[in-house]
């Protein structure tokens, strides 16, 4: 696994609500498809989305132990500006 940092976002707004609407808000920039987004939500009644901003790709990858994290997240990790 490389433990590497590509780039960091501030969350503009979470959407929670039901799921054809969470796609029907995000379907334009969500990077998946449709039936990716209806696998991954089956037999579930809500789904949660994070409208991000301020996203900045990083020139050079950093390292995870930059950012005093040992052990890579499952998918993402919330950071204090300070540790930034």
């Amino acid at each position: 696994t490389h433990k590497i940092v590509v780039a960091e976002d501030k969350i503009d707004e979470i959407i929670e609500d039901d799921i054809n609407e969470v796609w029907r808000q995000t379907k334009e920039y969500a990077g998946i498809t449709y039936s990716f987004f209806r696998a991954y939500y089956k037999g579930k009644k809500k789904a949660v989305a994070y409208r991000l901003k301020n996203v900045e790709a990083y020139d050079e990858p950093r390292k995870l132990s930059d950012f005093g994290i040992e052990y890579p997240p499952q998918s993402f990790i919330y950071l204090k500006a300070s540790a930034l």
